[in-house]
C-alpha cells in the first residue's frame, strides 16, 4: 500500500512539476520588454510579433511581415535610414490598406493635414495608412511592441472614420 501511494506521490510531483514549467515558459516574453535596441532583426521582431499574438506571414530573408485583420491587410516593414549603405535596419514603418470608394483629394489633404499620427493616400483603388519609428538612439522592445498595439487600434479609427466621412 505504501509503495501505490509513493507511486503515486512521484506521478503528481512529476505532473505537477511539468505543468508548472509549461506555465512558466508560457508566461514568459519572446522578447525581454525592458531590453533597448537601436535596430531589429529577424530574431527580435519574430519575437514581437509571437508577443503581440499576430500571425503574420515573415518575408524570406527580412524581419517584414504582412498579415490581414479585420478586411484590411497589414505589412510591417524594416528600413534602414541611410539609402547609400545597407546597414542596421534602424526604422520600422506600418502601413495598412483597404478598399476604398471614391475619396477626394481635398479630404486626404485636410486628413493629414490635421493627423498627428500617421499617413493617409490613395493608391489605384486602395487607401494606404501608414505610420513609422525611429529606433536610432535606442527605444525600449515595449515601446515597439506599443506601437505597433496603437497601430492596429489607429488603422481601424482611420478606416472608421473614412467611411463615415462618405
Amino acid at each position: 500500500m505504501q509503495n501505490i501511494m509513493r507511486q503515486i506521490l512521484v506521478i503528481a510531483c512529476l505532473i505537477f512539476a511539468l505543468m508548472g514549467s509549461s506555465f512558466a515558459a508560457s508566461s514568459i516574453p519572446a522578447v525581454q520588454d525592458s531590453k533597448v535596441v537601436s535596430a531589429v532583426d529577424i530574431p527580435l521582431m519574430v519575437g514581437v510579433m509571437k508577443d503581440l499574438r499576430l500571425e503574420a506571414e515573415q518575408i524570406e530573408g527580412e524581419p517584414d511581415f504582412n498579415w490581414s485583420q479585420n478586411g484590411m491587410d497589414y505589412t510591417l516593414t524594416s528600413l534602414w535610414s541611410n539609402p547609400e549603405n545597407e546597414g542596421p535596419y534602424d526604422e520600422i514603418m506600418l502601413s495598412v490598406r483597404w478598399a476604398a470608394g471614391d475619396v477626394s483629394d481635398e479630404f486626404l489633404s485636410n486628413w493629414n493635414a490635421a493627423s498627428r499620427w500617421g499617413r493617409l493616400y490613395a493608391v489605384e483603388g486602395e487607401l494606404v495608412f501608414e505610420s513609422d519609428l525611429h529606433l536610432t538612439g535606442g527605444v525600449t522592445v515595449k515601446s515597439i511592441k506599443g506601437f505597433i498595439n496603437r497601430f492596429l487600434e489607429r488603422a481601424q479609427a482611420v478606416k472608421d472614420e473614412v467611411e463615415a466621412a462618405g
